[in-house]
């Protein structure tokens, strides 16, 4: 979507009467569940709208017995989004994950900055049976909005990536618009179209207000985002969500938490308007584009 287009979604959905808004959020969690895990907390590269020194974990590297835990947690026909607040290509065991996923069934998408993303890496990930690739960028080639030796080595992952996808993967190009970058979406959509890549993008958000940005969509309940995605942090912990970057709101946990009892509460918070304090600060635009189109992006 288009800024013009998010704007009108967002218009849109909060001019709803509140009866509205919340049939078509608990619409939502009748959709089928995507999980944003966290398999590493840390990263490799220093965004200035992550605010990685606010976050609360205690694990950089999910455990295998943690990912264990996920794996007997995660319903059927379950999608896991290999993300959360920190770069998945640093674990070590990051293709072994991937496969333990596609043997049970699971369809499995990678969000990275590409930076570690070689090859070889490719390669492996495709023959794990990982479905999506999704790269993170600030800016188009040559830059791609990081110094000259990444953004090279970086171009040289995506030019193989452009070239050599394998078994249907899907790849796709996200990008944040910020105050420094705006005047780059144009370059980097036409570049994304250039190498056979989809194009998705989303503004700049404060993460509950835990950054520059202020809150433009928290004056009204809802939120598309806790009806459709689960998040579980590398400690195996159940946040609301990824924009609760301090923790401050535990839902469970793998391993004592299973999915109907959740899925229960967040019928019951969606319905009751039971949201947290991060909700109602926060200005993450998505959250009123998913209830409006009813759904996630592809």
């Amino acid at each position: 979507m288009t800024s013009e287009e998010t704007e009108s979604r967002i218009r849109q959905v909060c001019a709803w009467p509140s009866s509205r808004r919340i049939a078509a959020n608990l619409s939502l969690l009748e959709n089928p569940p995507l999980f944003d895990l966290e398999l590493v907390s840390t990263c490799n590269a220093a965004c200035g709208f992550c605010p990685r020194d606010r976050m609360a974990r205690r694990d950089r590297f999910i455990s295998d017995e943690t990912f264990d835990a996920v794996l007997e947690f995660l319903p059927e026909h379950a999608m896991v989004m290999l993300s959360g607040l920190g770069e998945a290509t640093l674990h070590p065991r990051l293709e072994t994950h991937v496969a333990r996923l596609s043997d049970r069934g699971f369809s499995s998408c990678l969000v990275t900055n590409g930076l570690r993303l070689t090859s070889r890496l490719q390669d492996g990930l495709v023959a794990a049976g990982i479905a999506q690739v999704q790269v993170s960028l600030h800016g188009p080639p040559p830059w791609f909005g990081y110094p000259a030796r990444a953004a090279r080595d970086l171009e040289a992952h995506l030019e193989h990536l452009s070239g050599h996808r394998a078994g249907g993967l899907r790849v796709r190009v996200n990008f944040v618009e910020t105050p420094r970058n705006r005047l780059e979406a144009d370059r980097v959509r036409q570049w994304t179209g250039a190498s056979g890549f989809s194009f998705f993008w989303r503004r700049e958000h404060g993460r509950g207000c835990h950054g520059d940005t202020r809150p433009r969509s928290g004056t009204r309940s809802g939120c598309g985002i806790f009806a459709s995605v689960t998040f579980i942090t590398a400690d195996g912990v159940l946040f609301p969500c990824v924009n609760d970057v301090a923790g401050r709101y535990r839902l469970g946990r793998v391993g004592r938490t299973n999915w109907p009892d959740l899925l229960e509460i967040k019928h019951r918070i969606v319905a009751t308007g039971a949201w947290f304090d991060t909700c109602a600060r926060c200005d993450d635009d998505y959250r009123w584009v998913l209830i409006g189109q009813g759904g996630l992006d592809g």
